[in-house]
Parts: C-alpha cells; structure tokens; sequence
C-alpha cells in the first residue's frame, strides 16, 4: 500500500524536503477520493486440484493423477464442474482505513504545514470468484471383452483474473518556490485525477484422453490437449491540473495554449492511458501407466509436457510528465535528491510537459513447467490412502519487455484420503521464485507452495455423483460437480 501512494503522490504532483520549517514544496489539499477494487481469481495451473476427471470406484484403478486411470469409468459418465460466486470484504478483517492514514502520514511527513487539508484516501474493496460453469467432462468406456478401452473428453477453465479499478478523483494542491533574480517565487499547482483500470486475463483448455486396459494388472493412458489464453488491459487516467503564481494561471491539458508551441511538438498534457490485448495457444501432453499388484495396491507413474505459449497481439502506452520530475528519485534514500527540480520549471511555460518514453512490444511468452509423477495407492475397502511424488522441469511464468518472472519448482508431494463420502489431499511443492529485470538485475528467493483440496462426494439415486469441496492450488476457491452415469 505504502509504494502505491508514494507513486501516486511523486506522479500527479512532485514533492521534495528542504530542511527549513516550511519546506519549499508544501502540501496544501490531499483529498484522496473514493477507490473501488473488484477483483474474482482462480488459478489451478499448478497442482490440478479440482480439475481432471476423479471418481472413488471400488476398484483400485483410480490413480487420480494418471491418465491412465481413466480406466475406473466403466459407464458412460458426463459431469460439470461450477463454482459458486463469492465476494470477500478485506476490510472486516483488515484495519485498510488505519492502514492508509498510517503509511500518508509517514509519506507527506516533510511536506505538510500548518494550512494542510487533509482528505484520506477512502478504499473498498472486494475480492472472490466468479460464479459460472467452469467444467465439461464425459467418459466413454468401449466395450472390449479382453482389453477395456475408455475414452474421455475435457473443457475446462484453469486460470482466470479480472480486476477492476476505479477511483471518483483525487485533488492536490502544491505550494512549492523558485528563486528567480535573488527573489523567491511562489508557484500553486492544483490537480485532479480520475482512474480507471480494467484487467483481465483467462485461460481454457480443451482435452481429449485415452485408457486402455493391457492385462489384468496393467494400464496405459494418455491425455493431449490445447491450450488458450488472453491478456487484456485497459487502464486510462484523466489528469487534469492548473497552475498559478503571480496570478497568472496555466492550465493543463489546453490545446489552446498560445504559450505552447503545439507546432514545434510541444504539449501540455497530462493524460495517461495503456492497453493491450495479447492471446496465444499452445498443447500439453500426458502419458501415464499403472500397475495393479492386487487388490489393495496400485503403482503408477506419469509424464506431463506443456509447451510454452506466445501470446501476440496489440500493446499502446501514453503518459505525459512534468520535466522537472525526477523519477529516479522515487526509490532513493538519499535526502539530497528531490522528487522536484525546480530550476527546469519553465516559468514561462508552467504546464509544458513532455512524453514518457515507454516501451512496447507485440508478444508475450508464457513458460510451463512439465513434470514427472510417481503414484501409489492402498485401498481396504473402507478407505483409500494414496501417496504421490513429483519432480518438476522447466518454469511457469513470463519473458515481456526484456523481464523475466517465473516460479521454477524442482519437487514436489501429495497425500490423498478418501474414506466413504469424505476426500482430503494435501500437497506441496519446494520452488525457487526469479526475477529478472531488463538492465541484467536478478534476484532469486525459494519457498514451500502449498496445495489441497477438502471435498465432500456422493451418490444420488445411485446413478448421479455429486461433490462440493474447497481447493487450495494455491489460491483458495470453492467448487461443486454434478455428474451422471449413463
């Protein structure tokens, strides 16, 4: 919270301490507006939790993360996975006004005087998923008399985020001196800002799967599929802003302006806008066998390849900047250097601003890790406890603009329980996180990312399955299944 209201602050008005009693660019007005955050999220890119087709059979070849346990559907069964939507207020478990107070006191510190007017910024938030269909899943076993054969088709949602960001206005005032011929001289700004932002990015997957049964002990599945995704964002900031000083008044955003030479490509203004929608394909490729020792102990182990996906499309960015900011200042320490330079204001031109120079592209690459399982499953007829291994390969995450971001796992486990309508797996994976910038700065820290999945799972009627659960993988959501066997 602390870095985004610095930001906001150095952006739409620059400030910087003098070390006098008042400083030299005061704070006058701070009224912050009201923001609304809307944000829905669901990721299972990672672990699957929830996604692939499971059932508790009351055979053991139900290895849930094997292609080739495909083998358990002995029907014909055609289900759908939904989700609920839900909506989280942050703020009955967070103090955010508090928060916000906190961090702009300790931000305008050097910048407030006694005539202050202050305005905290008001925050609403709302976070949750979406509500809707985000499954089909169907099964068709072929009647084979030696070698039982099943067939299986997949649609599913595995990633989605949308986040909508709106804020009513901010006004600041700045009260900042320039020395001119020995004589300081008091310039006022005054601006006003109204944001909107809309981000959205959706994933969908489409699988078709093969089982076929090799003996009395043995089974081979495989799954291949494709893969979409899209990135949108539109995100505009209408910045509009007046300054004053000896009573002459400037103001931003006027094409009219004949202090500006709009010929020669200057401007004055202020607006800042991005967009981007970029979308891509790829495929992924499961292979799994399993060996059932006898009736309470099955073996198997599996291979998963994801390709990694270019994603193309359109990208524009506009902003506009006082010259006299100085933005590296934003993340130094040093008390020497100011946000303001106030010997490039051009008194003469007081809203002239110039363009930021931003950097654009046309593709986005998102990596995918592939992965190699190993399963074991003990069932007593009461109850079923399964144990699973994984070693990772590759990473998820993204190269654009000369950055890198990934999530690079190297190993990984998972426990299963499953006891009469009752279902508990739990899981993690050891990963390293990396980040690299453009200028060739890396960083690299590691951690522990949980996964699992609580579900409760049972028959209607005999013929219809219905499952309500909550998965963590790792973002928490809820989801239900409502399957038929024909």
């Amino acid at each position: 919270m602390r870095k985004q209201i610095v930001i906001a602050l150095a952006l739409l008005f620059p400030l910087t301490s003098s070390g006098q009693n008042r400083p030299e660019n005061a704070l006058l007005l701070l009224n912050g507006g009201n923001t609304k955050v809307r944000a829905s999220f669901f990721w299972q890119l990672l672990s699957n939790d929830g996604m692939g087709l499971r059932f508790k059979s009351a055979g053991n070849w139900d290895v849930w993360d094997n292609p080739a346990g495909l083998i358990a559907f002995q029907e014909s069964y055609v289900g759908l996975a939904f989700q609920p939507a839900v909506r989280i207020n942050p703020g009955r478990y967070v103090d955010i006004p508090g928060e916000i107070r906190s961090q702009v006191d300790q931000n305008i510190a050097d910048y407030r005087v006694p005539e202050t007017v202050l305005d905290y910024p008001a925050l609403d938030v709302r976070v949750g998923q979406q509500g809707g269909l985000y499954g089909l899943q169907i099964a068709y076993p072929l009647r084979a008399k030696n070698h039982p054969t099943v067939l299986s088709f997949e649609l599913s949602q595995p990633f989605y985020l949308d986040l909508a960001i709106q804020n009513d206005g901010i006004n600041l005032m700045l009260e900042a001196t320039r020395e001119v011929s020995g004589q300081k001289k008091i310039i006022h700004m005054r601006v006003n800002a109204i944001l909107h932002a809309l981000l959205n990015v959706q994933s969908s997957s489409f699988t078709v799967g093969f089982a076929r049964q090799l003996s009395r002990r043995w089974a081979l599945g495989l799954r291949w599929g494709k893969d979409y995704a899209r990135a949108r964002l539109n995100a505009q900031a209408r910045v509009d802003g007046i300054m004053e000083t000896a009573g002459t008044e400037y103001v931003f955003n006027d094409p009219t302006d004949p202090r500006i030479d709009f010929d020669a490509g200057e401007t004055n203004r202020l607006d800042q806008r991005a967009y981007l929608d970029f979308s891509g394909s790829g495929w992924h490729l499961d292979l799994g066998m399993l060996y059932r020792a006898n009736r309470r102990w099955s073996f198997g182990w599996n291979f998963r390849h994801a390709s990694a996906m270019r994603l193309s499309g359109a990208m524009e960015v506009e902003q506009y900047k006082i010259p006299a900011l100085n933005v590296d200042a934003l993340l130094s320490n040093d008390e020497d250097v100011s946000l303001l330079d106030a010997s490039k204001l051009n008194l003469a031109k007081l809203t002239l601003t110039e363009p930021v120079a931003n950097k654009t592209s046309d593709h986005l690459i998102l990596n995918r890790i592939s992965v190699l399982g190993l399963q074991s499953s003990f069932q007593n007829g009461s109850f079923e406890l399964s144990l699973s291994l994984q070693k990772y390969f590759g990473q998820f995450g993204y190269r654009f603009l000369g950055e890198q971001q990934a999530i690079r796992p190297g190993a990984g486990f998972g426990l299963g329980l499953s006891a009469g309508i009752f279902s508990f797996s739990f899981g993690a994976m050891h990963a390293a996180l990396e980040k690299k910038l453009a200028d060739g700065t890396a960083t690299s820290s590691s951690l522990w990312i949980p996964h699992g999945r609580i579900a409760l799972s049972s028959f209607i009627f005999s013929r219809y399955l219905f499952e309500t659960g909550v998965y963590f993988s790792p973002a928490p959501v809820a989801g239900m299944r409502l399957g038929v066997f024909l």
